[in-house]
């Protein structure tokens, strides 16, 4: 066991980005056992499935000797929070564009027990995506030690790439025009949701905005009855496009501005290869 952690730990360092697409593949395979409806059997279902994702990113972490840069601490959440606020706007705005032609006068809420499994699903959300994006793949691209500017810049597209291409396995569930929005808006978000943690180095606020964020954009279409917007339905090309505009662009800006040069602490020497 020694010389299998010892291997993987080495194949990790010299092979960050190989490394990091094959535990990520890993994690789909594992959430694709636990599909995810209307029903709460469902729900629980794709509970456990996220706490083992959850489980198993965590020893992979404890493994490669990332854990101290993997953002488990108090100091820092504050300054997490303050920095997600526009990312809680953008979300809240683009529920209210998701849910463009709900008749809200007509919603009827399903039962309790729909709405405290979906809560808890986007909090399990928010804790496997973060921990496994953030907490693992970029805290192991930027390395232990400080790397240059261009190569913060590096790791945080090549984890919001990545994060970007998990939403792929969605294309059995909508329609590609859908799933293109997808891709790109959780890309651009992956690109935000970097910043923050390499600004704040705590996982536990990118957590509770990610949670936050998944709440507002679906909790109409997943817990009441008639929550089905038009555009959910009938994705047309030019609204597709409105919404990748409306998606990404404003992240990737935000996202910028928090990782202009003089915000970010780096050294000499880069640790992506």
């Amino acid at each position: 066991m020694g010389n299998l952690n010892k291997t993987l730990k080495a194949f990790s360092k010299k092979h960050k980005i190989i490394f990091s697409v094959i535990i990520c593949t890993i994690t789909l395979i594992i959430s694709m056992l636990f599909l995810w409806d209307d029903k709460p059997a469902m729900g629980i279902d794709k509970l456990i499935g996220d706490i083992i994702i959850t489980l198993f990113c965590l020893a992979v972490i404890r493994v490669i000797g990332i854990w101290d840069g993997a953002g488990f601490r108090k100091s820092g959440l504050g300054m997490g929070l303050v920095l997600g606020i526009p990312f809680l706007f953008i979300g809240i705005g683009g529920a209210i564009v998701g849910n463009i032609g709900v008749d809200f006068s007509t919603l009827v809420p399903k039962s309790p027990t729909i709405f405290i499994i979906f809560t808890l699903n986007m909090f399990m959300v928010g804790v496997k995506e973060e921990i496994t994006i953030r907490s693992f793949v970029l805290n192991n691209l930027l390395g232990q030690e400080n790397p240059t500017y261009q190569g913060t810049l590096k790791a945080a597209f090549i984890s919001a790439a990545i994060f970007g291409a998990m939403h792929i396995p969605n294309i059995f569930f909508v329609p590609l025009i859908t799933l293109v929005v997808q891709v790109i808006n959780a890309t651009a978000a992956g690109v935000l949701f970097a910043a923050i943690f390499v600004r704040c180095r705590n996982i536990w606020s990118t957590i509770i905005i990610h949670m936050l964020v998944d709440w507002f954009a679906l909790i109409i279409g997943q817990c009441f009855i008639g929550g089905s917007s038009i555009i959910g339905r009938e994705m047309s090309l030019s609204h597709g496009c409105l919404l990748t505009i409306a998606g990404s662009m404003p992240p990737l800006l935000i996202a910028m501005f928090l990782l202009r040069r003089s915000k970010i602490s780096f050294t000499d020497s880069s640790s992506l290869k």
